[in-house]
């Protein structure tokens, strides 16, 4: 791929789906745990974390896994696996 059509790629792709995206996470309130005590329960964080899953699905790469982790009283983890296709990258 010449240097020009990547780049006009990735300004379209930040322009039509990572910007607009940003734009409805900083409407959502969401703070730290050290600043909202009652995080939780405000539910802040419940709509970044569905922002940022349905955000991470629509562009996962192939064969790509989406994980969440939530454990009681600690804020979410999202990990997303990408697994590699080249020799020498599996575990013995």
């Amino acid at each position: 791929m010449k240097t020009d059509q990547l780049q006009s790629t990735i300004n379209a792709f930040w322009d039509d789906y990572i910007l607009p995206a940003l734009t409805e996470y900083i409407k959502i309130p969401n703070k730290s745990p050290s600043f909202d005590p009652d995080w939780k329960a405000n539910g802040h964080m419940d709509r970044v974390l569905g922002l940022a899953k349905r955000w991470a699905k629509n562009h996962l790469p192939t064969d790509a896994e989406l994980i969440i982790k939530e454990t009681d009283g600690k804020t979410p983890l999202i990990l997303i696996d990408v697994p590699g296709d080249k020799n020498g990258n599996t575990l013995m």
